[in-house]
């Protein structure tokens, strides 16, 4: 069977990475001091939760386990993880249990 792309996990974007803020150039060339200056509370809250809530697949297999239909299984060729939409019922106990929270269910277009 010819897998698609719709039949393994989405992985939803992951939040966009902030570089920290800066000195001017024509300011930091008369020291040694750091060059980045640093973020601000709020920015760095923020940037903390992105890179500790990295929602990228590890292939943990979470997922394969608790299935109920155990419609979910390896690619051994790639290594990703295969939804066999011909048997899940949408249950979704896979995105709960996810770790990374890396399954989204998306209601299907009619």
């Amino acid at each position: 069977m010819e897998r698609t792309q719709s039949q393994y996990c989405r992985l939803p974007e992951p939040p966009q990475r902030h570089d920290p803020p800066e000195r001017d150039p024509n300011e930091r060339i008369q020291d040694w001091n750091e060059v980045e200056v640093g973020y601000v509370k709020n920015q760095a809250e923020a940037e903390a939760s992105r890179c500790l809530s990295s929602i990228t697949c590890t292939y943990c297999e979470v997922c394969q386990l608790i299935c109920p239909d155990m419609c979910i299984t390896r690619d051994d060729a790639t290594g990703r993880i295969f939804f066999d939409l011909e048997y899940c019922k949408s249950c979704g106990l896979c995105a709960h249990f996810c770790p990374k929270g890396a399954i989204d269910m998306v209601r299907e277009a009619q």
